[in-house]
């Protein structure tokens, strides 16, 4: 027992000496969808690299170099590879690191100066200008403190291929979401099937969202890829394929069924949707349900909010980030055990 417990002794010493050692400070951000970001806890601790833009909204420069920040993060895994792509601002507020975020069409996170705690990294790492660029080792080294030009996404490869850094497909062989005239379909991951509801839904056109570089085929013809596209529904049921970049294949079905067949049909599960006074979101439920998922979601997919609540008509339930939302098209769903219902919602202004 003794021998136990100097053994653990021994490692939280030798981990804390480790810790010690690190020339990085740690830090804790908060992005703009919400997540936090705890520098050793999250990335470093688990082996991962991590590449720091420090950025202010209004910097040319920094809009320059949040785009092949984000060629870089989605070649090298999205976040779920070796290495971790952070955006922090120092100065402003997430309403104006969101309309960076999307002017700039940035997918990897990004903390704001104030709501987010960005002040205080940009501080501890003395960021006097921006851009300004950091690679870190998961030891916590620096391999790069903005000494390096990076002019080009190809600069920056060069950077991290010199540190054996690997590449990581992030795209799957699926789908975010199919419409079908202003209709979501319900995507089950599990058996590969997307079903929607919906009266004389045959010859209409489908529209699909693709992630990644992932590729779609109907009847071994490619139909489009990455961004996505449309094709005519003409029967019940659609077979179709997706090939994501490496290769793997995943077979689908689209399952379109006519109105009335299906106790959790589109009809049976309405919300409506009203912004309130002050820009808050409000979604009003037709149906009553405990333990729903509220999820908002972006046109790229990415989660901005993400909560569990109980719905009934006569309460609504407040998203109370929307009011900092860009202008652009949303995707609102709630998520039960026995139904999933999603809304396209677009905010103009």
């Amino acid at each position: 027992m003794k021998n136990i417990l100097l053994s653990i002794f021994l490692l939280s010493f030798l981990t804390e000496a480790v810790f010690a050692q690190r020339s990085t400070p740690d830090f804790l951000v908060v992005d703009i969808y919400g997540d936090k970001h705890q520098l050793f806890e999250n990335y470093l601790d688990n082996g991962n690299y991590v590449l720091l833009e420090f950025f202010s909204v209004g910097c040319v420069t920094c809009q320059a170099t949040a785009r092949i920040y984000n060629e870089i993060f989605l070649e090298y895994g999205c976040n779920c590879g070796e290495l971790v792509v952070l955006g922090i601002d120092g100065w402003t507020y997430d309403q104006y690191v969101w309309e960076f975020s999307f002017n700039n069409s940035v997918t990897f996170p990004l903390a704001s100066g104030q709501e987010g705690m960005g002040y205080k990294p940009i501080d501890l790492y003395n960021v006097l200008y921006t851009p300004h660029k950091v690679l870190l080792s998961p030891q916590g080294d620096f391999l790069m403190n903005n000494d390096i030009v990076i002019n080009s996404a190809d600069d920056l490869r060069a950077v991290l291929e010199t540190h054996n850094i690997q590449k990581t497909i992030c795209s799957g062989n699926d789908f975010l979401y199919l419409e079908i005239d202003g209709f979501i379909a319900e995507i089950n991951k599990d058996n590969n099937t997307a079903q929607i509801v919906m009266p004389a839904v045959r010859y209409h056109n489908a529209k699909f969202r693709l992630s990644g570089n992932s590729k779609l085929y109907h009847n071994g013809e490619e139909l489009f890829s990455e961004q996505g596209g449309t094709f005519p529904i003409e029967d019940e049921y659609t077979d179709f394929q997706i090939i994501s970049e490496s290769g793997e294949i995943a077979d689908w079905t689209l399952h379109t069924i006519f109105e009335g067949t299906n106790v959790n049909s589109l009809n049976d599960k309405q919300i409506r949707i009203q912004v309130n006074t002050g820009g808050e979101l409000a979604i009003l439920p037709g149906f009553s349900a405990n333990d729903a998922i509220v999820r908002v979601t972006d046109v790229n997919g990415r989660i901005i909010e993400n909560f569990e609540t109980t719905i009934s008509p006569d309460t609504p339930v407040l998203l109370k980030k929307t009011s900092n939302y860009p202008t652009g098209i949303y995707f609102i769903q709630l998520v039960g055990q026995d139904f999933s219902v999603l809304q396209k919602w677009t905010k103009i202004e």
